[in-house]
């Protein structure tokens, strides 16, 4: 779909047009992270991955216990988007 919320919302336009129910749709954009697996380059993520390795139970990504707060940095965005949008209904 891309990293964008235009890369999911193209991507999931055939599924949008298909349902009849009157929801709004919405794509948020992921925060940028350094990812040590990638050089330290910097990537939209919803948290940062420190191998290449297959993401499985037991694997050092998945064990991750989030030191650097990427994935509670991304939930407590998420949570105020949903904040937002309780507040404007």
């Amino acid at each position: 779909f891309g990293d964008s919320p235009g890369g999911w919302a193209a991507g999931l336009q055939p599924f949008r047009t298909s349902v009849d129910a009157k929801w709004k749709w919405i794509h948020l954009c992921a925060p940028t992270f350094t990812q040590p697996c990638f050089g330290n380059r910097k990537f939209r993520a919803w948290g940062q991955f420190f191998t290449q390795e297959r993401l499985r139970p037991g694997s050092t990504d998945y064990m991750d216990n989030d030191k650097e707060g990427a994935y509670a940095s991304s939930v407590e965005a998420v949570l105020a988007e949903l904040g937002e949008l309780e507040r404007s209904l």
